[in-house]
């Protein structure tokens, strides 16, 4: 564990509520509650209900729950244990606003994918602090997109979740949704077990899940040893501050930022991320970054948004993760096509003109500059990122002999040997499973209007025949220490022929190339031990 990571699970002074009630509290005693809390109607406005020492059930049924009334509040004392018995949906439901959870153990409920067993319906308003939710999935039942394994909490406009442990949950520690909330000094570990090793290919499973939300903010978490990416920003987010936290030992990247706005990620520590899904798959792709950064920009014009125009990675500390910063865009991935996984959502660049109808029937037959700009506009760009004073560690040795973090997990494939570039045979020969990279670079498309290099010029600041404009990434004043290797421009094998290097240009490259060839990371040294 990293000396900086705030250990949550497990420490009774944090945890522990008040061994008596407060002034005025209503006292629900242990056993069946089903009579007391289970039928709303018996709950009222503004009041404290304090849970006694022992279990607590809220009845049989799989829509036993409690349903809040505005301002709430739930305390827990040394011992209290909500327990869904594997029957129950959820635990606290409903769309009052201003709930106050604390000091409860919450266990052991069937919640479906996508749902959550705290704040089902992603209440506004919401305070959730010192608390432990865990094993929220059923055991014995078929996996699959209904396995009953959701996350242990929802999130809603201006919720407020400190302290907690969320730990050995189906498919989330925390499914997020809402406008400017705070997710600070929480323990999430050993989540994304139901849907592992995401066999279906949902991307719903891992630490964290942040969906369409504005101006969040992440702070001081200790992420680690989850069963698909740690911390997950999928689909229109925007205005993000990731900084502080430890994010370490995930089975998959420590952070994806995708088809999303707008952030700032500073001030990080990645630890051993990516070890399970980069020893799992091989060819043309580095999988299992530190940071993943796919389709996403600094975009100006988003009205609220923090940020503007930014996407900021910097002053981050990256030790052996099996790689360390990749910035990507598929260019079939347009809004309105059929190859956005994120169907009916659009680009957030002017939603009243650019949705999802609009660009399926116009963006096809788009040119650069014309107006409206179905060209530009319908696309999820890589634009405006920096990835700036970042220290990246990597020991290939120490991965190579570690032994498998997680269960299910593939012994270590990393290789960082004399051939790191060659990535067209295995180890011992060579790295096919592209151990050690940084990179940014697009696929070749293959459907109007970006087919072939459009995107992977714009990424890399060149000017394509087409007129499109060069987007503004700048790698820059990064230290970087051991065998790293670089990808650029174009995904796959090296040298590759395009429109603007018909005679071939190399694009898997050492620190040297990256600078010299492509013009990036000015400023930047790489020591040949640790730093």
């Amino acid at each position: 564990m990293p000396a900086e990571a705030p250990r949550i699970c497990g420490d009774t002074a944090l945890l522990d509520g008040p061994k008596a009630p407060p002034p005025g509290a209503i006292v629900v005693r242990a056993g069946d509650d089903s009579a007391s809390l289970g039928r709303s109607w018996q709950l009222r406005a503004g009041r404290t209900y304090w849970f006694a020492p022992g279990t607590h059930l809220l009845g049989p049924g799989q829509y036993s729950q409690v349903q809040p009334k505005p301002g709430d509040t739930f305390i827990g004392a040394p011992g209290a244990v909500i327990d869904g018995q594997h029957k129950n949906n959820s635990a606290f439901d409903g769309q009052a606003p201003g709930v106050t959870i604390e000091y409860l153990t919450i266990e052991n409920f069937a919640t479906p994918n996508g749902q959550n067993a705290v704040n089902h319906d992603n209440a506004a308003g919401w305070t959730v602090r010192f608390n432990t939710v865990k094993g929220i999935w059923a055991p014995g039942h078929v996996k699959g997109p209904d396995y009953p394994g959701g996350a242990a909490l929802g999130m809603g406009d201006d919720d407020l979740y400190e302290y907690n442990c969320l730990t050995g949950n189906g498919e989330y520690g925390l499914n997020a949704s809402g406008s400017s909330t705070l997710f600070a000094y929480n323990e999430v570990s050993y989540n994304g077990r139901a849907d592992f090793p995401d066999q279906y290919g949902c991307g719903c499973s891992g630490g964290i899940k942040y969906w369409a939300t504005e101006n969040p903010t992440v702070e001081g978490n200790y992420i680690h040893d989850n069963y698909n990416v740690g911390l997950w920003f999928d689909t229109d987010n925007t205005g993000a501050l990731v900084t502080g936290n430890v994010i370490s030992a995930n089975w998959a990247e420590g952070i994806i930022y995708e088809i999303s706005y707008n952030a700032d990620i500073t001030s990080n520590v990645f630890v051993a991320n990516g070890w399970g899904n980069g020893s799992s798959y091989a060819g043309g792709f580095p999988y299992g970054d530190g940071i993943y950064v796919n389709g996403s920009a600094g975009l100006y014009g988003i009205p609220g948004s923090d940020f503007e125009g930014h996407l900021d990675i910097h002053a981050n500390t990256f030790d052996d993760n099996w790689d360390g910063v990749i910035v990507y865009q598929n260019p079939d991935r347009l809004c309105g096509t059929n190859a956005n996984s994120s169907t009916g959502y659009c680009t957030l660049d002017d939603p009243a003109v650019f949705d999802p109808k609009s660009c399926g029937a116009w963006a096809a037959t788009s040119r650069p500059s014309r107006r409206p700009d179905y060209f530009d506009a319908c696309q999820w760009k890589a634009n405006n990122v920096a990835v700036t004073a970042n220290r990246f560690q990597f020991d290939p040795h120490r991965i190579d002999r570690a032994r498998p973090q997680l269960l299910g997990e593939h012994p270590s494939r990393c290789y960082g040997g004399a051939n790191a570039l060659d990535t067209e045979d295995a180890p011992p020969r060579g790295n096919r499973y592209w151990c050690g990279f940084n990179g940014m670079f697009a696929a070749a498309g293959t459907a109007a209007p970006l087919r072939g290099y459009v995107v992977a010029n714009a990424m890399m600041g060149k000017r394509d025949p087409s007129g499109e404009r060069p987007d503004h990434n700048d790698w820059r004043d990064n230290t970087y220490c051991g065998p790293w290797v670089f990808q650029a421009y174009v995904q796959g094998a090296s040298p590759v022929s395009t429109n603007l290097y018909p005679r071939g240009v190399r694009t898997t490259l050492t620190l040297q190339g990256w600078q010299s060839i492509w013009r990036q990371d000015a400023g930047s040294r790489q020591l040949a031990g640790g730093c």
